[in-house]
């Protein structure tokens, strides 16, 4: 009788932060613009089983012409999991709603996460709180777009995959759900050391995972090679290419320098000081009257919009789940940070989410089951600046 009140209470719980995320993530947008949602397209493309979208709005960027059809480069999962409300609504759907929905349930799964890593009540309620309304992932959910619904969805996947291998049954699932991971953002292929250190040390085990990994894998190379006769292509170098052009400031730097400065590469080391300065330094735009600052279209330092984050310094080296997420986050930065672009247009610092669960994990590790003034006053202050930034969003039209 008294596990069945805890199992109820626990369920409650669960409904309860989904419900509370969802009605700050929705009052944050109550009427999103229904523009840039490239996947609800490619989801109507794959019900009539083509992958090319003949129907994409032509002001619609971020898109290849090859062989007189359009495509786009972005992968597949998220315009996968939009097919049943695409069915239902067709083109019409607003895929910003779907977001916002998602993204509650991720809120949900960072409380089941914390819950796995024996983080006590309040603690997780202050860190869950912090993850929903405290970093860019406020943003992402709401405004929901093409590129932020990739990261929504990315981060859906990627907590189911370490739910599931913290359980260490189902790996086979564990790593298809990776797999979707990866297919909704590229870099998180890096973190794959992160569940190969925690999984079980049998084979069987690790045969499992990667034969779970294995199928989204081999699915994103058929899809690349129907649309461009390319296994390893995805378009992304010719929409890089579309970006060299001298109205298109697509990185802060394109700002300082003249129109025949040469362009850095799309993978480029010269990349990597322009994201570490956005990730960790970049402030706030300067104006010259009330209210004197607005969020810089480049990014805002996280230092700034989520500071709960230094307290992943104080994690336990010596625990083997503090290396595989110092891993997991070093190897996913490593293509990010030679990107060409710093993640132009957006509040904040979006490309963090690809590694949010883990910095989260070690967030909450740092914190060692201790609440203080201090980190109440860090979670409160990212709640402030990051409303800041939903709301300039809105202004701005971003």
């Amino acid at each position: 009788m008294f596990k069945k009140i805890l199992k109820k209470k626990s369920f409650f719980i669960l409904v309860l932060i989904f419900l509370i995320s969802l009605s700050v993530y929705f009052l944050s947008n109550i009427k999103p613009q229904d523009w840039y949602k490239h996947y609800v397209y490619l989801a109507s493309s794959f019900l009539q089983g083509r992958f090319d979208l003949p129907n994409l709005p032509s002001f619609y960027h971020d898109k290849v012409i090859f062989n007189g059809k359009i495509y786009i480069p972005f992968p597949p999962t998220p315009a996968l999991i939009l097919m049943p409300a695409v069915a239902i609504f067709g083109t019409s759907l607003n895929q910003t709603y779907i977001s916002m929905i998602i993204g509650a349930i991720n809120v949900v799964l960072i409380w089941l996460l914390l819950q796995q890593l024996e983080i006590k009540i309040r603690p997780r309620l202050l860190i869950t709180s912090f993850f929903a309304f405290g970093t860019v992932h406020w943003y992402a959910a709401s405004i929901g777009t093409t590129w932020f619904f990739a990261h929504v969805v990315a981060i859906f996947f990627l907590l189911l995959a370490i739910l599931i291998t913290f359980k260490k049954k189902k790996l086979i699932l564990a790593g298809f759900l990776l797999g979707l991971a990866i297919l909704s953002r590229h870099p998180i292929l890096f973190s794959l050391p992160f569940f190969l250190i925690l999984l079980p040390q049998k084979k069987r085990g690790l045969l499992s995972f990667l034969l779970g990994l294995t199928f989204p894998l081999a699915f994103q190379l058929f899809y690349n090679f129907v649309r461009f006769n390319n296994f390893f292509n995805e378009g992304y170098l010719e929409v890089y290419r579309s970006y060299l052009n001298p109205a298109i400031p697509y990185s802060f730097y394109r700002l300082w320098v003249s129109e025949n400065f040469p362009h850095f590469g799309y993978l480029d080391i010269r990349n990597i000081p322009l994201h570490l300065y956005t990730f960790l330094l970049m402030p706030p735009a300067i104006l010259t009257r009330f209210p004197f600052i607005k969020p810089s279209p480049y990014g805002l330092s996280v230092l700034i919009s989520s500071p709960l984050f230094l307290y992943a310094l104080r994690a336990n080296w010596r625990k083997k789940i503090v290396k595989a997420s110092w891993l997991a986050i070093f190897l996913t930065s490593v293509p990010i940070l030679l990107h060409f672009s710093q993640g132009w247009v957006q509040f904040g610092y979006r490309f963090l989410l690809d590694f949010a669960p883990f910095l989260l994990i070690l967030t909450a590790l740092g914190i060692k089951n201790k609440i203080t003034p201090l980190m109440i006053f860090l979670v409160l202050f990212s709640f402030g600046v990051n409303f800041w930034g939903i709301y300039w969003g809105k202004a701005l039209g971003w």
